[in-house]
Parts: C-alpha cells; sequence; structure tokens
C-alpha cells in the first residue's frame, strides 16, 4: 500500500498552453476588429455631426443677416409671420432651427428702430396673451404655432432691451 504517485505516461489534467487552440476561434482577433470596428463607425457618425452641424450653423447666420436686412421693411407682426415661415422650411437640423427661432427673430426686430411700436404697446408684451390673436392662424400646426408664440416672446424681450437701454 504505497503512496500511488502518477507515472509519467498518466494522463494529467493540466492543460498547456496552446493546447487545442486549432478547434477554438481566435476570440482576440475578433474582439479587436469588433473594437476598432466600432472606434472607425464612431469617428465618421462624429466627422458626419459635425459637418451637418457646421452647415446648419452657416445656414442660420445667414439666415440672421437676411432677416436683418428684411426687417427695415417689416412690421413686427410681419416679422413674426416670416420668423415662422422662415422655421417651417428650416433645413437645418431641428435642434438648431429651435434654437434659432430667437436669433431670426432678433435680427428682423433689430432691422429697424422698434422704439415707437414698443411704446404703443406699452406693458401688453408682458401679457402671455400677446400675439394669441396673431398665433391662432396657426392652431392647427403645432411647430409653426410654438415659432410664433416663441416670436412674440423675442418681442417683449426685444421692447424690454429697448426700454433698458432708453432708461437713464
Amino acid at each position: 500500500m504505497a503512496d500511488s504517485a502518477p507515472t509519467p505516461t498518466a494522463k494529467t489534467h493540466s492543460r498547456l498552453p496552446g493546447a487545442h487552440d486549432a478547434d477554438r476561434p481566435p476570440l482576440a482577433g475578433f474582439t479587436l476588429r469588433f473594437l476598432a470596428g466600432i472606434f472607425v463607425f464612431a469617428g465618421l457618425l462624429g466627422a458626419f455631426a459635425y459637418v451637418r452641424f457646421m452647415q446648419s450653423e452657416k445656414y442660420i447666420g445667414e439666415s440672421h443677416k437676411r432677416m436683418l436686412a428684411a426687417g427695415a421693411a417689416l412690421s413686427p407682426e410681419q416679422c413674426a409671420h416670416e420668423v415662422v415661415a422662415w422655421r417651417a422650411e428650416c433645413p437645418a437640423l431641428n435642434l438648431l432651427c429651435d434654437a434659432g427661432v430667437m436669433r431670426i427673430a432678433d435680427g428682423c426686430l433689430s432691422g429697424a428702430d422698434r422704439t415707437a411700436y414698443c411704446a404703443s404697446v406699452g406693458d401688453a408684451t408682458a401679457s402671455t396673451e400677446f400675439g394669441y390673436d396673431e398665433c391662432r392662424q396657426y392652431e392647427t400646426d403645432r411647430k409653426k404655432k410654438k415659432t410664433c408664440g416663441s416670436m412674440f416672446r423675442a418681442i417683449d424681450t426685444h421692447c424690454r432691451r429697448l426700454a433698458s437701454e432708453g432708461a437713464p
């Protein structure tokens, strides 16, 4: 009853590195290629988003200049309708078009001196109902209605700015 020591010919359960690797797919190579593919895709997506953003920003900047020139001949109510039409046709990214409404509205309103107009409406611009009647025509189009409301808030902001600049 001696110890039964393993004999050199006995099968051991240890796995030598590289044993049976031919039966397995090269997982490390697949993982590396997969991660590289994700990084390349993310890079291409980022480059596309950057180009699209720059095109959108350029369009909105050019629109602001056009509205500044057009605003010289338009009343504030006409500016409102022009801005609504601009937003409806805006080919830029939706988020930037929505954010650009106030910028475009300010461009149109800044095209002419609105001091007399702001004095004539007085504190009416502070009311939440300011512009309601003018925006009713857009009742069926949510985006246009929202843009019209934003435009009349821009008129209020513009009038307040004029009042604060003219205040002694």
